[in-house]
């Protein structure tokens, strides 16, 4: 039994109202939203939504997109990356990108964002982090995070994994 639900057309209005809200216009045409008990939306193509799952036993389906927060919506990575945020971008200096990727919380000394975030080093979207009292609060999992040296004439990076 499947543990998502699929939205239905209310259901994805208010969520796109709220992303829209947030981050800027865009379209999500194309695709079915499925929910799971812990409030993370996944996407998959539509196709795949009209498949019966009553009777396939799988965990997830789609690719992860955001979570529903409290206080908003927090993309993964590869959501603030598809939806190509307009509003509530933060751009990070080389040093902050670092940190972020690292796993750290990152300070900022001006801004008058607040909430989550899109960050950006150059054109690279980094990810989404929330944005309090001067501070992104990291939330990038623990295999995702990069260690070793990171600098332009020396690529000793990997991932914890």
């Amino acid at each position: 039994m499947l543990s998502q639900q699929i939205l239905n057309s209310k259901e994805i209005k208010k969520l796109l109202l709220q992303l829209n809200e947030q981050f800027g216009e865009f379209s999500l045409e194309g695709f079915a939203i499925l929910k799971n008990n812990e409030d993370k939306y996944f996407l998959i193509s539509r196709k795949l939504g009209d498949l019966p799952t009553e009777n396939i036993r799988v965990n997830n389906l789609g690719m992860y997109f955001c979570k529903q927060e409290k206080d908003g919506l927090r993309l993964s990575i590869e959501g603030a990356q598809f939806i190509k945020p307009t509003k509530n971008i933060l751009e990070l200096d080389k040093p902050q990108s670092i940190s972020w990727m690292r796993g750290e919380d990152v300070e900022i000394r001006e801004t008058k964002l607040e909430g989550y975030v899109i960050l950006r080093f150059g054109k690279d979207i980094l990810g989404c982090g929330k944005l309090k009292d001067g501070k992104i609060f990291n939330s990038v999992s623990k295999p995702r995070r990069v260690i070793g040296n990171i600098s332009e004439d020396k690529a000793d990076i990997r991932t914890i994994r």
